[in-house]
């Protein structure tokens, strides 16, 4: 866990994030892990994606993908939000998209024919 801005808003990252964290160089008195402001490290990531040839890049979309990576996953609506920091539904929803192919193995696990069960009408 990682304290982002207040002592309620917080990051989780899982054990390579972290050993990935834990083996930067430490800094004396450091309040930042990089340091970097916003807006520089804006510009360096910004460099570094057309360096290796990603157009129309934002970094926001990183949230955007890391939301629908684990939609896809199968995780919950309520996780979702809580490890996004949302506190509505509809704002986690605009997050998480799914693709096109996971889509269609949505569609693909509802097959009607012979073998589906069926109601009885009472």
């Amino acid at each position: 866990m990682i304290r982002r801005g207040s002592a309620a808003d917080r990051l989780h990252h899982n054990n390579t994030a972290m050993q990935t964290l834990e083996d930067l160089p430490k800094r004396l008195h450091a309040k930042r892990i990089f340091p970097l402001n916003r807006s520089q490290a804006t510009v360096a990531v910004s460099r570094l994606v057309r360096s290796i040839g990603i157009e129309d890049f934002r970094f926001h979309d990183l949230r955007h993908t890391y939301a629908s990576l684990r939609a896809i996953k199968g995780r919950s609506s309520d996780e979702l939000a809580s490890s996004l920091g949302h506190t509505t539904p509809r704002r986690t929803q605009r997050y998480a998209h799914l693709s096109d192919q996971h889509r269609r193995e949505i569609a693909a696990d509802v097959e009607i024919g012979p073998t589906t069960p069926r109601l009885e009408a009472k």
